[in-house]
């Protein structure tokens, strides 16, 4: 459905658990980077067409996570660096 690159990773989202979603009547939680989140109307255009874009862009709700401290960022990026170069080393 969409995809970036972070780092050396790529992330996204698989297409048809995304329609699977969609055909659903309940709420869901889709997490996604900043950046997309920020330019889900023009996405969702894209993806849909003008009018189902803008009537699914509608009922999303964007929420923004952030840590509660630099002290706490900085020990997930070390974190995710140590275990990135244990993968590293198969």
């Amino acid at each position: 459905m969409e995809h970036v690159k972070t780092g050396t990773s790529w992330k996204g989202t698989p297409k048809e658990p995304f329609f699977q979603a969609l055909k659903g009547s309940g709420n869901y939680l889709w997490r996604i980077d900043p950046y997309r989140s920020a330019q889900l109307q023009k996405f969702y255009k894209k993806k849909f067409g003008d009018i189902n874009g803008e009537l699914l862009y509608k009922k999303t709700v964007v929420y923004y996570l952030a840590v509660n401290s630099i002290e706490t960022l900085k020990k997930r990026w070390m974190l995710r660096e140590e275990n990135k170069n244990w993968e590293d080393k198969d």
